[in-house]
C-alpha cells in the first residue's frame, strides 16, 4: 500500500514517529510535491497511491486575500475530486476545527465541509476532538471520524534531550 501524505513537513516529529510506524506495516509513505500549481494531482500522478493523507490543509487553501483563498480552496477540491475519481482515498487528520487565527475562517469552513463529503475517513486524536467534529460538522462527519491517540514520542524526546 502507497500513502501520500499532504503536506510533508520532513522536520514534523508527529509524521516522522507516524511514518516509521507505517512503514514497520509494510506501508510505503511518500511525501506530497512542494510545487505551487497542483501539488496534490501532481503527487497523485507521479506515486500512484492507495491514500492521500491530508494533515494541515491550510498550505493548499490561504492565500493573501479572501479571493485568492477562495480561488485555492477551489483548486485544492478540484484536486482532491480529480485524485478520488482515479481510485485514491482520501484521509485527513483534523487538528483543528479551522485555524487559530481564524484566518479566512469562513472560507475554511466551507472548504472543510466539502472535504469531509470528499473523505473517506476522518483521524482526530481523542475522543472529545471527535464529538466536537460532531456539533461543528454534523452526523455525517462524526460517522467517518476514527479516533486514532497520538502515539508516544519517547525516542523524540531522548534524542532531544538527552
Amino acid at each position: 500500500m502507497k500513502v501520500i501524505f499532504a503536506p510533508d513537513y520532513g522536520d514534523n516529529d508527529y509524521q516522522s514517529c507516524l511514518k516509521k510506524e507505517l512503514n514497520l506495516l509494510g506501508i510505503e509513505t511518500y511525501p506530497s510535491l512542494r510545487t505551487p500549481f497542483l501539488p496534490i494531482l501532481r503527487s497523485f500522478f507521479k506515486v500512484r497511491p492507495d491514500i492521500i493523507h491530508l494533515q494541515w490543509i491550510g498550505t493548499y487553501i490561504f492565500s493573501f486575500n479572501r479571493i485568492f483563498t477562495f480561488i485555492k480552496g477551489f483548486i485544492f477540491i478540484a484536486e482532491i475530486m480529480l485524485c478520488r475519481v482515479f481510485g485514491a482515498k482520501i484521509v485527513w487528520t483534523v487538528h483543528n476545527l479551522y485555524n487559530h487565527e481564524k484566518y479566512h475562517k469562513e472560507i475554511e469552513i466551507f472548504i472543510n465541509r466539502i472535504l469531509i463529503l470528499l473523505s473517506d475517513a476522518l483521524f482526530v486524536h481523542s475522543a472529545l476532538q471527535r464529538e466536537k467534529i460532531k456539533s461543528f460538522y454534523g452526523v455525517k462527519a462524526y460517522e467517518k471520524t476514527i479516533t486514532a491517540p497520538e502515539g508516544g514520542y519517547d525516542d523524540v524526546y531522548s534524542m532531544k534531550f538527552s
